[in-house]
Protein backbone atom coordinates (compact mmCIF):
# COMPACT_ATOMS: atom_id res chain seq x y z
CA UNK A 1 0.00 0.00 0.00
CA UNK A 2 0.94 3.73 -0.59
CA UNK A 3 1.59 6.16 1.84
CA UNK A 4 -1.00 7.49 4.08
CA UNK A 5 -2.31 8.17 7.48
CA UNK A 6 -1.28 5.41 10.02
CA UNK A 7 -1.95 5.34 13.30
CA UNK A 8 -0.67 3.18 16.67
CA UNK A 9 -2.95 0.53 18.18
CA UNK A 10 -2.61 -0.35 21.99
CA UNK A 11 0.36 -2.54 21.14
CA UNK A 12 2.30 0.02 19.22
CA UNK A 13 1.80 -1.26 15.79
CA UNK A 14 0.86 0.59 13.22
CA UNK A 15 -2.57 0.64 11.03
CA UNK A 16 -2.94 1.76 7.84
CA UNK A 17 -4.91 3.83 5.30
CA UNK A 18 -5.01 5.92 2.80
CA UNK A 19 -7.30 8.48 3.53
CA UNK A 20 -9.47 7.99 6.69
CA UNK A 21 -8.78 5.55 9.24
CA UNK A 22 -11.54 3.98 11.28
CA UNK A 23 -10.67 1.50 14.31
CA UNK A 24 -12.61 0.60 17.46
CA UNK A 25 -10.79 1.28 21.01
CA UNK A 26 -11.92 -0.05 24.07
CA UNK A 27 -12.73 3.19 26.48
CA UNK A 28 -13.30 1.42 30.20
CA UNK A 29 -11.22 3.97 31.69
CA UNK A 30 -12.44 7.56 32.52
CA UNK A 31 -9.71 8.87 29.58
CA UNK A 32 -8.77 6.90 26.94
CA UNK A 33 -5.75 8.10 24.56
CA UNK A 34 -4.74 7.24 21.11
CA UNK A 35 -1.69 8.09 19.54
CA UNK A 36 -1.69 8.55 15.95
CA UNK A 37 1.22 9.80 13.62
CA UNK A 38 0.46 10.86 9.93
CA UNK A 39 2.65 10.12 6.76
CA UNK A 40 2.54 12.65 4.27
CA UNK A 41 2.53 11.61 0.44
CA UNK A 42 6.09 12.80 -0.09
CA UNK A 43 7.10 10.42 2.58
CA UNK A 44 7.23 13.04 5.34
CA UNK A 45 6.50 11.95 8.49
CA UNK A 46 4.74 14.18 10.73
CA UNK A 47 5.27 13.96 14.75
CA UNK A 48 2.92 11.42 16.66
CA UNK A 49 -0.20 12.53 17.75
CA UNK A 50 -2.14 12.30 20.99
CA UNK A 51 -6.24 12.42 20.95
CA UNK A 52 -7.61 11.88 24.66
CA UNK A 53 -11.30 11.05 25.15
CA UNK A 54 -12.74 11.53 28.13
CA UNK A 55 -15.87 10.34 29.30
CA UNK A 56 -19.07 12.29 29.49
CA UNK A 57 -19.61 12.25 33.35
CA UNK A 58 -23.22 12.67 35.11
CA UNK A 59 -22.52 13.38 38.72
CA UNK A 60 -23.76 16.52 39.70
CA UNK A 61 -23.76 15.84 43.30
CA UNK A 62 -22.19 18.13 45.98
CA UNK A 63 -19.32 17.54 47.90
CA UNK A 64 -19.26 20.15 50.40
CA UNK A 65 -21.06 23.09 51.30
CA UNK A 66 -19.96 25.77 53.27
CA UNK A 67 -22.42 29.08 54.75
CA UNK A 68 -20.12 31.56 56.39
CA UNK A 69 -17.17 28.91 56.65
CA UNK A 70 -18.98 26.33 58.35
CA UNK A 71 -19.78 23.28 56.19
CA UNK A 72 -23.30 22.12 56.30
CA UNK A 73 -24.42 18.53 55.98
CA UNK A 74 -27.32 17.35 54.34
CA UNK A 75 -30.00 16.29 56.86
CA UNK A 76 -31.82 13.13 57.31
CA UNK A 77 -34.13 13.85 54.22
CA UNK A 78 -31.06 14.64 52.35
CA UNK A 79 -31.78 18.92 52.43
CA UNK A 80 -28.91 21.33 53.45
CA UNK A 81 -30.26 23.60 56.03
CA UNK A 82 -28.77 25.86 58.77
CA UNK A 83 -29.48 28.71 60.82
CA UNK A 84 -27.81 32.01 61.55
CA UNK A 85 -28.83 34.84 63.88
CA UNK A 86 -31.57 37.39 62.13
CA UNK A 87 -29.71 40.13 62.32
CA UNK A 88 -27.20 38.72 59.47
CA UNK A 89 -28.52 40.35 56.30
CA UNK A 90 -25.70 38.90 53.60
CA UNK A 91 -24.39 35.42 53.80
CA UNK A 92 -20.87 33.72 52.04
CA UNK A 93 -21.92 30.61 50.60
CA UNK A 94 -19.44 27.94 49.05
CA UNK A 95 -20.69 24.91 46.85
CA UNK A 96 -17.51 22.16 45.79
CA UNK A 97 -18.73 19.42 43.40
CA UNK A 98 -17.60 15.91 43.38
CA UNK A 99 -17.21 15.97 39.55
CA UNK A 100 -13.99 17.85 38.49
CA UNK A 101 -15.52 18.89 35.55
CA UNK A 102 -18.97 20.05 36.92
CA UNK A 103 -20.06 23.36 36.87
CA UNK A 104 -21.68 25.32 39.57
CA UNK A 105 -23.42 28.31 40.29
CA UNK A 106 -25.21 29.83 43.74
CA UNK A 107 -28.30 31.77 43.31
CA UNK A 108 -27.81 33.88 40.14
CA UNK A 109 -23.81 33.99 40.58
CA UNK A 110 -21.42 33.30 38.40
CA UNK A 111 -21.05 29.76 36.83
CA UNK A 112 -17.63 28.15 37.86
CA UNK A 113 -15.94 24.91 37.13
CA UNK A 114 -15.84 22.30 40.04
CA UNK A 115 -15.75 25.14 42.77
CA UNK A 116 -17.77 28.19 43.62
CA UNK A 117 -17.99 31.29 46.57
CA UNK A 118 -21.11 33.54 46.59
CA UNK A 119 -21.93 36.43 49.33
CA UNK A 120 -25.54 36.01 48.89
CA UNK A 121 -28.44 38.76 50.22
CA UNK A 122 -30.56 36.80 53.24
CA UNK A 123 -34.24 38.08 52.79
CA UNK A 124 -36.35 39.57 56.06
CA UNK A 125 -38.43 36.18 56.59
CA UNK A 126 -37.48 33.67 58.51
CA UNK A 127 -36.46 31.11 55.75
CA UNK A 128 -34.08 32.07 52.60
CA UNK A 129 -34.14 29.25 49.98
CA UNK A 130 -30.40 29.33 47.92
CA UNK A 131 -30.77 27.69 45.11
CA UNK A 132 -27.55 25.60 43.73
CA UNK A 133 -27.31 24.52 40.39
CA UNK A 134 -24.50 21.82 39.23
CA UNK A 135 -24.37 20.70 35.34
CA UNK A 136 -22.35 18.33 34.20
CA UNK A 137 -21.05 17.61 30.89
CA UNK A 138 -24.77 15.79 30.44
CA UNK A 139 -27.19 16.69 32.73
CA UNK A 140 -28.47 19.09 35.31
CA UNK A 141 -29.41 19.25 38.90
CA UNK A 142 -30.67 21.72 41.23
CA UNK A 143 -29.88 22.00 45.29
CA UNK A 144 -31.46 24.32 47.31
CA UNK A 145 -29.96 25.76 51.20
CA UNK A 146 -32.31 26.36 53.70
CA UNK A 147 -30.98 29.00 55.84
CA UNK A 148 -33.43 29.93 58.65
CA UNK A 149 -33.19 33.28 60.64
Amino acid sequence: MKSGNSALNNLGEEIRAKHTLTFDKETSNQITYVYFKIKAESGEELPVYKLQIEKMSSDTSLKEIYVEGVEILPNEEGKYVTDLLDTIENSSVKAVTNNELATVRIALGEEALHEVTNDVTLSNNKQTVIPITVRSQSRNYKNNIFIHK
